[in-house]
């Protein structure tokens, strides 16, 4: 295993004694906020959608949750090539525009920067998202020369499927993925899934009432 992924695998292993949680707390959220229990999103590519279905109005969104204003900083930089490369824009006749959302319709990196300010978000965890991204462009720089925001998209997925083989690089990716599918399922409210273009895509009608800004899930407790 590569030095640097040596270094990932020992700092998981210390964080995860910190408190990191399982990737299955992630899920269960997801489930919750979305009201999606029993569905899987597998791949973008094989979801089935047609045109934007009605839903109900949508509540007031906490606007400075919504989205980041430095996606061209670091970290967020490599979480927007990460996200659009795990969740790209693909073609679809049924969409209009003859494309599907992709992870930048869906404010995948807005929506992570404040998820991981959240209460509810320990310290290891955040700790571990944003030292990931540390670690993801060591790697690249040591194996393809270049930050994994300039590589080609070839080269990123290389890289990716790199660090997948190690435990910490795992967990990373599947926590990106957990992030990133509550972007595109959960309310609006949270910061992703702006005016619902993710329910819309899915042809999913959300529950209702919808949360306001003051009853989101973690300022009830």
């Amino acid at each position: 295993m590569h030095t640097i992924l040596k270094s990932w695998e020992q700092e998981y292993a210390r964080l995860k004694q910190q408190g990191l949680p399982a990737v299955a707390s992630r899920r269960r959220f997801l489930h919750g906020v979305a009201g999606l229990a029993g569905m899987v999103v597998l791949n973008p590519s094989g979801l089935q959608a047609s045109a934007p279905a009605k839903s109900p109005p949508t509540p007031a969104v906490d606007n400075k949750a919504s989205s980041v204003d430095t996606l061209n900083e670091e970290p967020w930089l490599t979480f927007v090539q990460v996200h659009a490369h795990l969740f790209p824009v693909t073609a679809d006749k049924t969409w209009p525009g003859g494309k599907s959302p992709g992870a930048q319709q869906l404010n995948a990196t807005g929506y992570l920067a404040q998820a991981l300010e959240r209460p509810d978000v320990g310290k290891a965890e955040k700790a571990f998202m944003l030292n990931g991204v540390k670690w993801l462009n060591d790697f690249a720089v040591k194996q393809r020369k270049q930050p994994f925001a300039k590589l080609s998209s070839q080269d990123k997925e290389w890289v990716l499927r790199q660090i997948e083989q190690s435990k910490a690089g795992e967990r990373w990716l599947s926590s990106i993925m957990d992030y990133l599918l509550e972007a595109l399922l959960a309310d609006p409210v949270y910061g992703g899934n702006p005016q619902g273009i993710g329910w819309k895509w899915l042809q999913h009608t959300p529950g209702f009432p919808r949360p306001p800004v003051n009853k989101m899930y973690y300022k009830l407790s």
